[in-house]
C-alpha cells in the first residue's frame, strides 16, 4: 500500500520524468506519483489519461476508475474508449492467431515465435500478465539462436516486474546465465540490472550494489520500458554508500565505469563527493533534501529511508573509528542534527552490536569499548595448544606405522588376508608383506597397544 509523503517536493518536473520511460512502466510510475505526492496528482493523471487513451490498457483504466481519489482527476467511465480499445486489442490478437495457425501449418519455427510473440505483446500491453508470460514460455520453444531466447527472458522479466513477481525476474535472469558469453555488453547489462532490482525489493542491499555498479554503459536508457541509466545510478550509488565501507565506495563509485553513470545524477554525485571527504554535515542535508523525490520512485519508495538511515549510520560508525572517545555533542554537530537524535542512533548501533562503545550519559560521551585483552589471550592460547596437540598426535601415529612397516600396499581386500587359513592368504602375493608370506613368522607384527598409548 502506497502512502501520501509527508514532505512535499518542489520543482519536480513529472512530465518530463514521465518521458524517460516506456511501455507500462511509465503508466506505473505515474500513478504511483499521483499516490505518493498529493500536489502532483493532478498533473501526473492528466498525463496517465493521455497515454492510455493511445493504448489498450483497459483494465487500468477501469481499476483507476474504482479509486475515488483518481476519479476525481479521471472525471467519468469513457466507455466509447473503453470498448473502442477492446475492439483493437482483439483484433490485433486475433490477427497473430491467423498467423500462428499458418506457421503451425507450414511448420515454420520462425513464423510460429514470432505469432506467439505478438500474441503475449497484446496481452502485455492490454495489462494481462500472466497470459503474456504464457504465450512468452511458448514462443521460447521455437527459439534458433542465443539473441532470441535472451530476447524472449527480457520481455518476460518486463512483464513480471510490472507485476512485482521479482522471484520470477530472478528466475529468467538465471536461465540466461549460461547464453551470456554470446550477448553483448548491452544484452548483459539489462539482465544485470534486473537482478539488481529483484536484490533491492528483496532488501539485499550489497547484492544489489554489487550488480547496479557492474552495469556497463552501453545499456544507457535501452531498457527504459523496466529501467533507466538514471535509475541505475541512483540505486546503485545508494546501496553502495549504505553497504560498502570507505575504500570500497571510492574504488566503485569513483574509479569504475559506473562513474559514467553517477555523472547523470549531479546531486547524488555531490553527496558522495561529500561522503568521501568525510563532510558528513552536508552529505546528511543533502540526503534529507532527496529523500521526497527518492520515494516518489516506484521500486525505491518502499526502503529509501532505510538505505538514508543506513548511510547514516555507516558515516557515524566511520566518524568515530580513529577516536577512544567523543563528545555526542560534537558528533551532533558534525552530521547536522541534535543531540539527543544523535545519542538515540548511536545507542542503536551499539545494541545491534555494529559499533563496539559504550555512552556516558551524564557526561554525553562516547567512549571505545576495550577489549578483555587477558581472556582473549588465554582462548587463543587454549585454541592452539588443541590444535598443536591433536596434529602432534596424528604425526606420532603416522610415523609409527611407517617404523613399523604397516601400510596397505594393495588395491585388493584384505578380509581374505587376514585370515591365514583362507585360499586368499596361500595365493596373495609374498610381495604384500615385507617379510614374506602371511604364515612366516619373521614377518613384522605392529606392537600390541603402540597405536592406544599415543591416542
Amino acid at each position: 500500500e502506497v502512502e501520501p509523503s509527508s514532505k512535499a517536493v518542489s520543482g519536480f518536473d513529472v512530465e518530463s520524468y514521465a518521458t524517460r520511460y516506456a511501455g507500462n512502466t511509465r503508466l506505473l510510475r505515474l500513478r504511483h506519483i499521483a499516490k505518493i505526492e498529493p500536489s502532483l496528482a493532478a498533473t501526473a493523471y492528466q498525463l496517465l489519461v493521455q497515454e492510455m487513451i493511445h493504448g489498450l490498457n483497459v483494465a487500468l483504466y477501469k481499476e483507476l476508475q474504482a479509486d475515488a481519489a483518481a476519479r476525481e482527476h479521471l472525471g467519468p467511465l469513457n466507455e466509447a474508449w473503453a470498448e473502442e480499445a477492446t475492439r483493437r486489442g482483439a483484433a490485433e490478437n486475433d490477427s497473430f492467431e491467423v498467423q500462428l495457425s499458418h506457421g503451425k501449418s507450414s511448420a515454420a519455427k520462425e513464423a510460429i515465435r514470432q505469432a506467439y510473440l505478438g500474441i503475449a505483446d497484446v496481452a502485455y500491453r492490454r495489462g494481462d500478465g500472466p497470459l503474456a508470460l504464457r504465450y512468452f514460455s511458448r514462443a521460447r520453444d521455437y527459439c534458433t539462436t542465443h539473441q532470441h531466447a535472451a530476447d524472449i527472458f527480457l520481455r518476460a522479466i518486463q512483464a513480471s516486474a510490472d507485476m512485482r513477481s521479482f522471484a520470477q525476474v530472478t528466475n529468467y535472469a538465471a536461465k540466461a546465465d549460461p547464453m551470456m558469453d554470446a550477448l553483448d555488453a548491452d544484452i548483459k547489462s539489462r539482465f544485470s540490472a534486473s537482478s539488481g532490482l529483484a536484490k533491492l525489493d528483496d532488501c539485499q542491499y550489497h547484492a544489489a550494489a554489487k550488480l547496479f555498479t557492474s552495469v556497463a554503459p552501453e545499456m544507457g536508457d535501452s531498457f527504459n520500458s523496466v529501467i533507466t541509466a538514471d535509475d541505475v545510478a541512483t540505486y546503485g550509488t545508494l546501496c553502495t554508500l549504505a553497504t560498502c565501507d570507505r575504500a570500497e565506495c571510492r574504488r566503485v563509485l569513483e574509479q569504475s565505469a559506473f562513474k559514467n553513470f553517477l555523472s547523470l545524477k549531479p546531486q547524488l554525485q555531490e553527496i558522495t563527493q561529500q561522503i568521501l571527504a568525510t563532510r558528513y554535515g552536508e552529505a546528511m542535508r543533502g540526503l534529507d533534501a532527496l529523500l521526497p523525490e527518492l520515494n516518489m520512485d516506484l521500486y525505491l519508495h518502499r526502503c529509501a529511508t532505510e538505505l538514508v538511515g543506513m548511510i547514516r549510520e555507516r558515516c557515524i560508525m566511520q566518524y568515530f573509528s580513529p577516536y577512544l572517545s567523543v563528545h555526542l555533542g560534537s558528533m551532533a554537530e558534525a552530521f547536522a542534527t541534535s543531540l539527543p537524535e544523535m545519542e538515540s542512533t548511536v545507542a542503536a548501533l551499539i545494541m545491534k552490536g555494529n559499533l563496539a562503545a559504550r555512552i556516558d550519559s551524564e557526561k554525553k560521551t562516547l567512549h571505545v569499548r576495550e577489549a578483555e585483552q587477558r581472556a582473549e589471550s588465554y582462548r587463543r592460547v587454549l585454541e592452539l595448544s588443541s590444535s598443536y596437540l591433536s596434529e602432534m598426535k596424528a604425526l606420532l601415529l603416522r610415523l609409527s606405522c611407517k617404523q613399523q612397516d604397516f601400510a596397505v600396499r594393495n588395491k585388493h581386500s584384505m578380509m581374505g588376508v587376514l585370515d591365514s587359513g583362507s585360499p586368499a592368504a596361500a595365493s596373495y602375493p609374498d610381495a604384500f608383506y615385507p617379510g614374506g608370506n602371511m604364515q612366516d613368522s619373521d614377518a613384522p607384527v605392529p606392537p600390541s597397544g603402540f597405536a592406544d598409548g599415543l591416542m
